[in-house]
């Protein structure tokens, strides 16, 4: 399945988690490139940089509160993720279009580019709905947790290992 990938979910959250925007970047970036040691190279620096931005910018909506504050709103985690399968399909595309030669710079070449890429795009949006649930289904689990952990007047970073003696 294309595009069925992980990565918009864990972009989002990296800006609902991390109040750090260069550290909450950094966790998708990272990502990327870690899984592009393995996958083909872009054939273009200037495509590669339009994917590592694009992956990168979901970042800001988890920052900006738009997903929620305390909790997350689940049908802008939804919605969040939907944009950032429309935006990757469209700046990519463009891009792809922009920097290479396989399509003429006309309207018409850019309409092909396009359409060319629907398949690809066809399972991404539902790819990036179920990866970002399960993601934030993750964190909201790790917030219920410590959330439990506080009203027991436990904090999880004073819960420390000791010797039995």
């Amino acid at each position: 399945m294309w595009h069925a990938t992980p990565l918009a979910g864990v972009a989002l959250a990296a800006g609902y988690v991390f109040p750090n925007l260069l550290l909450a970047a950094s966790v998708p970036v990272a990502a990327l490139a870690i899984s592009n040691l393995w996958l083909p190279a872009y054939g273009d620096l200037a495509i590669a940089a339009v994917v590592y931005t694009v992956i990168a910018w979901p970042v800001l909506l988890g920052a900006a509160g738009l997903l929620g504050r305390e909790r997350p709103r689940w049908l802008a985690v939804v919605g969040g993720s939907l944009a950032c399968s429309l935006v990757f399909f469209f700046s990519t595309n463009l891009a792809h279009w922009l920097f290479r030669a396989d399509y003429p710079h006309t309207l018409s070449g850019l309409a092909s580019c396009f359409a060319a890429a629907l398949p690809f795009y066809k399972w991404m949006p539902l790819g990036d709905a179920a990866w970002t649930v399960a993601v934030f289904a993750l964190v909201s689990a790790v917030h219920a947790v410590v959330d439990s952990l506080q009203e027991r007047r436990l904090r999880p970073q004073a819960v420390s290992v000791q010797s039995l003696d």
